[in-house]
């Protein structure tokens, strides 16, 4: 194994406690770290800090897009609308001047063609399309 993965710095287990009401729930989660995790602290940090990002973009997509709903399942249309939701999802947020949320944003631009316009220009405009192609 070691061979395959040069930078494995090892594999950890994470427990799980979790006491709703009277019952307690336990699960046993397994993760890979790289050569720069040395102690179970930083492999704890890391691994919260993955699951902090993770939950935090899942939340947005689904207020936003409401990811959860969707039913695309032929194909590879998951994949695509994916996509599409993350780059739509930098786009509005790139539109540092609106005092809108960002669902209300996704809506606005759905029924303005000026905004979505402005949205679009911004979206591929020199300096914000690498900025918003490096977060998708």
């Amino acid at each position: 194994m070691r061979q395959a993965w040069k930078k494995l710095g090892g594999v950890g287990m994470i427990e799980s406690v979790r006491e709703i009401g009277n019952t307690v729930h336990t699960e046993h989660r397994y993760a890979i770290g790289s050569s720069g995790v040395q102690t179970v602290a930083m492999f704890a940090n890391a691994s919260r800090n993955h699951w902090g990002i993770e939950n935090g973009l899942h939340w947005t997509l689904d207020v936003v897009f409401r990811e959860d709903h969707c039913r695309a399942r032929k194909g590879h249309s998951a994949r695509n609308f994916s996509v599409l939701r993350k780059f739509d999802l930098a786009t509005l947020r790139k539109d540092e001047d609106s005092k809108m949320g960002l669902r209300r944003r996704r809506v606005h631009a759905d029924r303005h063609q000026d905004y979505r316009e402005s949205l679009i220009s911004l979206a591929f405009s020199a300096t914000a399309s690498e900025d918003i192609m490096l977060s998708v």
